[in-house]
């Protein structure tokens, strides 16, 4: 056998081989490689964004604490909008946005400012990446502020269910909080009666149960 004309042949083969699918195996090489460090990139650059929406939500928070004891009130306000226009902006899937749209809702509701804050709560609950038991909270909150603005009907509709457990004592009281600025103070009893039972014993509403007696002693009811 001639093992050297064999030899040749392999290696004519391999280099056909070579000639034929070298390109493409390089390509795949480098697509592969390309898929491994472009991952690794893309996570340091979520990491990145998520240490930089901690860090503007940190001002956010202290910026709102300063707020509170600021004489230039406008000012305060000013800066806890634009840091908290920044987070929805730049970082507006990340938990810190979310955080911002309740907090800059509260600054709106406490300037007397509800479209302000009906609009924030409203963007929180059009985020599908928000959790669940945030929206629920936003939904609360945007009923009292719809309640505030005499929205009544929208405002029931928001807390008329929810399928957290958690909030479900809390949606009831808020109900009754509604039906009660509406005139309905037998609706109102039944609503805060159905909260305090969904609580139960084991979590003392004091605030409830002033609501109760209340309603107890100037009706009758």
């Amino acid at each position: 056998m001639d093992y050297q004309s064999t030899e040749e042949q392999q290696i004519a083969a391999l280099k056909k081989w070579w000639k034929d699918n070298g390109n493409s195996l390089l390509i795949g090489i480098g697509l592969a490689l390309a898929v491994v460090f472009g991952w690794k990139a893309y996570q340091n650059q979520q990491m990145n964004k998520r240490f930089e929406a901690s860090s503007v939500y940190q001002q956010l928070l202290e910026a709102t604490l300063s707020a509170a004891a600021s004489q230039d009130k406008e000012k305060a306000a000013a800066t806890t909008r634009l840091l908290g226009e920044k987070l929805k902006t730049e970082y507006g899937d990340s938990g810190y946005s979310h955080l911002a749209a309740l907090l800059l809702a509260k600054s709106n509701v406490d300037s007397n400012e509800l479209e302000g804050a009906e609009a924030e709560l409203n963007w929180l609950l059009a985020r599908e990446s928000a959790d669940g038991g945030l929206k629920a909270l936003a939904r609360e909150r945007l009923a009292l502020v719809l309640a505030a603005q005499q929205k009544y009907d929208d405002a029931l509709e928001l807390v008329s269910s929810t399928t957290d457990k958690a909030y479900q004592a809390s949606y009831l009281e808020t109900r009754g909080d509604i039906l009660l600025a509406m005139g309905k103070k037998g609706e109102a009893k039944e609503a805060y009666e159905a909260s305090k039972a969904e609580a139960g014993d084991s979590s003392p509403r004091v605030l409830l149960d002033m609501k109760l007696t209340n309603l107890a002693e100037e009706d009758g009811i």
